[in-house]
């Protein structure tokens, strides 16, 4: 539902960035999830195509690096949800596009 409450029309399956995606992607957001002994870092935020709300552990990605670079992460939908004319066994809206994440490297106290 949209915030005036009516109901939204369903977006269907379609692969390719949106329009809005460099503004989008700026309401994303990296937090920090334990699991047991292990801390995962969690990529949340709203779908720009679908609007769904999307979870998603990148955790390898951000251990990829070593010194706070720039890494290059192709996102797609991952809201889970079924739209209309994906292909069998696919979630999402079929938005994709690039984020560039720098991580935050932590030195642990001595």
């Amino acid at each position: 539902m949209s915030r005036k409450g009516k109901q939204e029309k369903p977006v269907p399956y379609e692969e390719g960035t949106p329009p809005d995606w460099d503004t989008a992607v700026g309401s994303f957001t990296i937090t920090k999830r334990r699991e047991g002994s292990l801390e995962k870092s969690m990529l949340t935020g709203a779908c720009p195509r679908c609007r769904h709300a999307f979870l998603k552990d990148i955790s390898d990605v951000v251990v990829q690096a070593f010194a706070p670079e720039t890494i290059r992460y192709a996102w797609r939908c991952g809201c889970g949800l079924l739209h209309a004319g994906a292909p069998a066994g696919t979630t999402g809206c079929g938005a994709s596009g690039v984020l560039e994440i720098t991580p935050v490297l932590k030195v642990a106290p001595k």
